[in-house]
């Protein structure tokens, strides 16, 4: 892929469009793997039904790095979205999103937000639960990514991206990616894997939302927070992720109204990776119903 830039909120990020198709599609990539949407890019390319729009989150690949000792929120993350969306797209009823992991989260914030520009939401296992150090299973997450960012600190950078792309893809992680991302895809996850530790997961403990999602006592305010969204929602989970996914999965069903759930054969957090042709189907599927 080719990739343009452009500056953002004092930002440089770099983007590319694809397609000729009249339904605009948003892609917004989880941590770590910059390029996991290029497979399902591919997928959808080939229908002749989409624009697609995939940009490099602050942080990865070409886009501006952050600081080491500075995070950015997910509401700034989202607000990078809108003002992209607002630049390159004059959409009535606005663009379909898809975010994966941390990209969820940046998309469910961009609806609240800017709910005008979202038509609907396609969210791969978002990062939802699991980032609240109050809540002893809500701390889960964030403990699971210590013995992680403790090796990548200490310099074993390579290990500490091998164990992740283990947990997330499975033993065979190096072959999908050879087969599936550009050359340098790998190296590329190593260098950006210090935004995700020293940035991401620290915005994401500080999200107001990872604070609501204790199951065992959704509140009628927590309800109320997820009241402004109104757009249709597709839930999107590996059939081998663990119950974390889960768990979030029967709280977004819980706190907002329109959502439908597929489940992807033979995957796990990075899906796209994993099953593309099938992912891609669902997606096609769903975002037909709602498209011009």
């Amino acid at each position: 892929m080719e990739y343009s830039t452009t500056n953002i909120n004092d930002t440089r990020l770099e983007f590319t469009i694809v397609g000729s198709g009249q339904t605009p599609l948003v892609l917004i990539h989880g941590g770590i793997i910059a390029d996991a949407n290029i497979p399902i890019i591919n997928q959808l390319f080939v229908s002749k039904r989409f624009r697609l729009f995939h940009y490099h989150r602050r942080g990865y690949a070409g886009s501006t790095h952050i600081p080491t000792d500075c995070s950015v929120s997910i509401s700034k993350q989202a607000d990078d979205c809108f003002q992209l969306i607002r630049r390159y797209f004059c959409i009535k009823g606005g663009a379909h999103i898809l975010g994966h992991s941390v990209g969820g989260a940046i998309a469910l914030q961009l609806a609240m937000d800017h709910p005008e520009t979202v038509r609907t939401l396609s969210l791969l296992e978002p990062a939802l639960t699991g980032y609240d150090l109050h809540n002893t299973r809500g701390s889960e997450v964030v403990t699971s990514f210590s013995s992680l960012i403790d090796m990548y600190d200490a310099g074993d950078k390579v290990k500490a991206i091998v164990t992740f792309m283990k947990s997330t893809i499975g033993p065979d992680y190096h072959n999908i990616i050879r087969e599936l991302l550009p050359q340098d895809a790998f190296d590329m996850a190593v260098r950006d894997a210090e935004t995700f530790f020293h940035q991401e997961i620290p915005a994401m403990e500080t999200w107001p939302i990872s604070r609501y999602s204790d199951l065992s006592n959704i509140s009628t305010m927590t309800k109320e927070v997820f009241a402004s969204i109104k757009q249709p929602i597709l839930f999107v989970r590996g059939s081998d992720s663990g119950h974390v996914s889960i768990d979030r999965q029967i709280f977004l069903s819980k706190v907002v109204s329109q959502v439908e759930i597929a489940v992807i054969q033979k995957s796990k957090h990075m899906l796209q990776l994993m099953n593309p042709v099938e992912l891609s189907c669902k997606l096609t599927s769903f975002l037909t119903k709602y498209s011009d």
